[in-house]
């Protein structure tokens, strides 16, 4: 089926509802409300013959319709969110593993422990996604490019400084968009500006030039009292799973290191680390935190398993200083097959670097913040109440 060809039962279903007497806003709203996307919708009601029926419909209840073709976005989203959630975590589980490590390497030993010491750094990434999301009946092309650079207090995390931003062409949109959050965090206190590209995106009212929210503990208390609660109560249990999971990972060394060549980066020789992950010995490790430790669900190890058998790990690269052993870039490459609740198919390259070890840093506190809590939920009152007063 190519881009431009829909179901026939789309098409089927939209002819037999209009013959039954049924408006042409109730099947478009119901084809939506059982999940069909916009373009594809759009698509039946042109090949049926009704292309300024369906017209009709979009002018008549823009709203609706823009709702809707939001949950294709937010699908994109939660996908691509995953994803770099899964290498997040990834490179978690290496740190801690390489934290943990009792061995004769001391390259990797030297590099970690130095980075340990550090007060503050500075750093800067980029993880491009390429590849495509299918909806079930079309694919949709995904080119997104997310930067990110910063500095940071170590000593005092998450105080620092950071601006990330996202370049993608989103499927419904007809130019490339690019949104840039900058964030700092100081005294308890995150702030973060959000450009109008990125308000209008989600459906708040933001101004030409952009916006400083703020928020704080409290405001973080008031939100997620219970979440800190049970985040509170697995750090008190974090000690004894530190110890399991060290006594794991000696037992099936899931992670294996070897020595590249010698290389130059930026003027510096560095040392190549090639990093492997062995996908049975890390799937029987995590077998065991669930069987024997129950640190790990059913559901999440089904759910781990399907992902590793779908994922490969390529292009895992550490650059270590030869002179003052630190760590200052990770590379690693991430094919991707879809399948069954991830519908992304593609890859995915993180590249990171460090810097500017044990510098100073300054954040600045943006003048005219205002509470991201009271701001998003006066905004979000005021948009759905004219939304419900409408339909």
């Amino acid at each position: 089926m190519n881009e431009n060809q829909v179901p026939t039962e789309l098409i089927n279903y939209i002819v037999t509802a209009r013959s039954s007497g049924v408006s042409d806003g109730d099947i478009v709203k119901a084809l939506l409300d059982k999940g069909w996307e916009y373009e594809s919708v759009s698509r039946g009601y042109k090949q049926a013959g009704f292309e300024s029926e369906f017209s009709q419909v979009a002018e008549s209840t823009p709203l609706y319709i823009e709702k809707k073709k939001k949950g294709l976005y937010t699908k994109i989203i939660i996908t691509l969110v995953i994803t770099a959630v899964v290498l997040v975590i990834s490179a978690g589980v290496v740190w801690g593993v390489l934290g943990a490590l009792k061995t004769s390497k001391d390259i990797i030993t030297d590099a970690i422990n130095n980075l340990k010491t550090l007060k503050f750094l500075s750093y800067n990434g980029t993880l491009s996604v390429k590849g495509s999301y299918s909806d079930g009946f079309d694919k949709y092309p995904v080119d997104v490019k997310i930067s990110t650079q910063g500095d940071a207090d170590i000593d005092n995390f998450p105080t620092g400084n950071n601006t990330t931003s996202l370049k993608s062409q989103l499927p419904g949109l007809p130019a490339e968009i690019t949104i840039t959050l900058e964030t700092r965090y100081r005294d308890g206190t995150f702030y973060f500006k959000v450009p109008q590209s990125a308000g209008l995106l989600i459906g708040l009212p933001v101004p030409e030039d952009g916006i400083w929210l703020s928020f704080n503990s409290n405001d973080l208390e008031s939100v997620y009292g219970e979440y800190n609660q049970e985040i509170s109560s697995f750090e008190e249990e974090s000690d004894e799973n530190v110890l399991i999971l060290q006594d794991l990972y000696e037992k099936y060394e899931p992670v294996s290191f070897s020595k590249g060549e010698k290389t130059d980066l930026n003027g510096k020789k560095m040392q190549l680390i090639d990093i492997e992950l062995n996908e049975l010995r890390l799937r029987g490790m995590f077998r065991e935190l669930k069987d024997e430790y129950e640190m790990v669900s059913e559901e999440d190890f089904a759910d781990f398993s399907k992902y590793l058998e779908n994922v490969e790990f390529k292009n895992f690269k550490l650059f270590v200083g030869t002179r003052d052993n630190l760590l200052y870039r990770l590379t690693l490459t991430v094919d991707v097959t879809s399948y069954e609740d991830f519908p992304f198919e593609g890859n995915l390259d993180l590249d990171l670097n460090l810097s500017r070890f044990d510098e100073p840093i300054r954040v600045e506190v943006p003048e005219n913040s205002i509470n991201a809590r009271e701001f998003i939920e006066s905004a979000y009152s005021e948009y759905y109440g004219n939304y419900s007063e409408q339909f």
